[in-house]
């Protein structure tokens, strides 16, 4: 019986560790990031008239491209090496698909990999090649507008 009760308290500690591992991530990204660059299958997307920027609010992961919003659900898990999330779809035809990838946060820059596509395996490390299926970004927090 003791074993039980150490074992569930333990549980329940790296559980509790884990919700504040991911409410501390999703505060800190919180705002507003510029694009520094990207990649996909191994090809550098970075080189675009009107780069995408990214707003992440509350659980909310609203990308913007060429005039179009794209807004996702987003799900973080820390606790894995590399940190993990998931993109839930909010809208259109493919409301509810996943897009599973990795993240880190280093300060001001915001780097994900994940799949191309729902049926992308989630990425292990931080880079793409020819036919990964994968998209490397890096964001920067966008600076806020001093007010006049």
């Amino acid at each position: 019986m003791k074993v039980l009760v150490c074992a569930t308290l333990a549980v329940s500690l790296l559980l509790g560790a884990g919700a504040d591992d991911s409410a501390r991530d999703l505060a800190a990204l919180q705002g507003s990031w510029a694009l520094v660059s990207s990649e996909s299958n191994g090809e550098s997307t970075s080189d675009l008239p009107d780069p995408p920027s990214l707003l992440v609010s509350h659980a909310q992961y609203v990308a913007t491209r060429d005039g179009r919003r794209t807004s996702y659900t987003l799900r973080l898990e820390p606790s894995t090496d590399p940190k993990a999330f998931e993109l839930t779809l909010d809208e259109g035809p493919a409301k509810g698909q996943i897009l599973k990838g990795i993240y880190k946060l280093e300060g001001d820059l915001f780097t994900v990999c994940h799949g191309l596509t729902p049926q992308d395996d989630r990425p292990v490390e931080f880079s793409t090649g020819a036919e990964s299926g994968h998209t490397l970004i890096v964001w920067r927090r966008a600076k806020s507008k001093a007010r006049s």
